[in-house]
C-alpha cells in the first residue's frame, strides 16, 4: 500500500497519509499481515529537507510484525508503548509519539542500507531553521529498553531525538538503554540529536560496545539551534550563545567576536560534559551555525571503538555554532 511522494528535479514532495482502521482484538488473533506500507518523500536530489515522509496510522501494534519490518513512514498509534520479543528493521520507520515507549525483550536489530529506525522527532517549521535534516523534537523524547543486543549492520542507522529536560528529575531528553552489547556493522552509525532549544540530550546505557572504522555516532550539527535570520531570536541557543548578531558559539572555549558583538562564554563541566554546544548568532535573512550535540555513552563494560565519535559544530553564514562532546 503506497501513498509516496513524486519526484521532481526541482524539489521533491512529501509522502502522503494512510490510516488502517481494525479492531485491535480480533487482528490480534490472527497471523500478522505481510503488505508493505509506504509513504516515502521524493528522491532526495536538492540538499533541503523541508519535505518529509508522510504519516501510517494504526489503532495499537497488531498489524506490525517486528520481525518484518520493511515499511516507511511515520508510525503514528493509539498508544505511545509497543513492547516486542524482537525487533528486526528493514525499512524506513520513525516511532514519532511523543514519551513513545518502545521495549524489545530480547534483540534490536536495524539491518540494511536502507534500514533506518527513528524515535522520537517531528519536523516543525518555526522560526528556527531547519536544514541539514534537522528535526524538531517533542516535548518528552523517546525511551527504549532493550534486553538483549543492539546491533545495526550492512549500512542500518538509528536516529534517536531528545525532549526537553528540566535536570531536575533526569538530565537526559531521551534514553536507549541496552541490557547487553550495542554492535556496529560497516557503514553502520547512530545519530543522537540533542533538543535544539532546551538541550535536553541522548543517553546510550549498555554492557559493551563494539565499532569498526567505518561507522559510529555523528552528533555532528545536532546540538542547540543557531540563530534564525528573522526575528525573534536571532542570536542562537544554548548557554554558550552569542549577545547578539554574527558572532560565534561557545563551549569548551569562548566564540569569536564580530565588531562589538562580543562571542558566547565557555560552560558547562571539564571532566564530565553532557551539554551539547551552542548554537551561534545569524542576522537579517542570514542563519547562525547549528552547533554539535553530544555523544553520551555509560557503558558498564569494555567499549571498543574504532570508528568514529563526531560532535561537530556547522558553520553558518554568520556565526558558527560550537563543538560539543
Amino acid at each position: 500500500m503506497r501513498a509516496n511522494g513524486p519526484f521532481s528535479a526541482n524539489g521533491d514532495a512529501a509522502g502522503g497519509r494512510v490510516a488502517v482502521a481494525f479492531n485491535p482484538a480480533a487482528q490480534a488473533a490472527v497471523a500478522k499481515p505481510r503488505v508493505l506500507f509506504s509513504v516515502s518523500r521524493g528522491l532526495a536530489t536538492i540538499a533541503d529537507s523541508w519535505y518529509d515522509m508522510g504519516t501510517l496510522y494504526f489503532p495499537d501494534a497488531s498489524v506490525l510484525d517486528p520481525t518484518w519490518l520493511p515499511h516507511t513512514g511515520q508510525v503514528w498509534m493509539a498508544t505511545n508503548a509497543w513492547s516486542v520479543g524482537s525487533l528486526s528493521v528493514v525499512g524506513l520507520v520513525r516511532l514519532t509519539p511523543d514519551d513513545f515507549r518502545l521495549t524489545v525483550s530480547n534483540d534490536l536489530v536495524v539491518s540494511g542500507a536502507a534500514a533506518r529506525l527513528e524515535l522520537g522527532g517531528n519536523q516543525v517549521v518555526t522560526n528556527i531553521g531547519v536544514g541539514l535534516n534537522y528535526l524538531m523534537s517533542g516535548t518528552n523524547g523517546p525511551r527504549v529498553t532493550v534486553g538483549g543486543n543492539l546491533t545495526l549492520t550492512n549500512g542500518g542507522t538509528l536516529l534517536v531525538f531528545a525532549g526537553m529536560t528540566n535536570a531536575a528529575t533526569t538530565n537526559w531528553g531521551a534514553l536507549v538503554d541496552v541490557a547487553g552489547d550495542v554492535n556496529f556493522g560497516n557503514a553502520s552509525w547512530i545519530y543522537p540529536y540533542s533538543h535544539p532549544t532546551n538541550g535536553g540530550s541522548v543517553q546510550f546505557r549498555m554492557r559493551n560496545l563494539t565499532c569498526p572504522t567505518n561507522a559510529g555516532f555523528c552528533a555532528d550539527y545536532r546540538g542547540f539551534s543557531g540563530g534564525w535570520g528573522n526575528s525573534p531570536h536571532t542570536t542562537g541557543w544554548g548557554q554558550g550563545a552569542p549577545a547578539g548578531l554574527v558572532a560565534g558559539g561557545g563551549y569548551g572555549g569562548r566564540g569569536a567576536d564580530y565588531s562589538t558583538t562580543m562571542g558566547g562564554w565557555p560552560y558547562g563541566s571539564i571532566t564530565n560534559p553532557v551539554d551539547p554546544g551552542s548554537g551561534g548568532s545569524g542576522e537579517a535573512g542570514v542563519n547562525g551555525g547549528n552547533a554539535g550535540g553530544l555523544v553520551w555513552i555509560v557503558a558498564s563494560g569494555q567499549v571498543t571503538m574504532n570508528g568514529t565519535l563526531g560532535a561537530d559544530g556547522a558553520y553558518g553564514g554568520d556565526g558558527a555554532g560550537s563543538a560539543a562532546a
